[in-house]
């Protein structure tokens, strides 16, 4: 993490809070809190791959926010072509739309 990453903030926020726990413990919280905030869309794809690092999240949630913005973009390039939203069980209220 950066030094001036949010993810070091919240790091050091929630060390401050549970000075009683373990480092470990912080890193746990870190993940979970940092995941809960993220949009609710992103959130789910993330949720799927466990990820057990900061990195990993960062990674992923990037990932998954990069394809729906291509998906967007796709959509306003082309608006005739047919589009079909499926919902998935794993990620309820989560819409992407797959082209086909």
């Amino acid at each position: 993490l950066g030094l001036d990453s949010p993810g070091l903030q919240l790091l050091l926020l929630v060390r401050a809070a549970n000075s009683d726990q373990d480092p470990a413990s912080h890193k746990d919280r870190v993940l979970e809190e940092f995941v809960a905030r993220l949009r609710p869309d992103i959130r789910c794809y993330v949720k799927l791959d466990n990820p057990a690092t900061s990195e990993q999240v960062v990674a992923k949630a990037q990932m998954v926010e990069q394809l729906l913005a291509e998906a967007t973009a796709d959509r306003l390039i082309r608006p005739s072509l047919p589009t079909h939203a499926i919902e998935s069980s794993h990620c309820p209220g989560a819409n992407p739309v797959v082209e086909f």
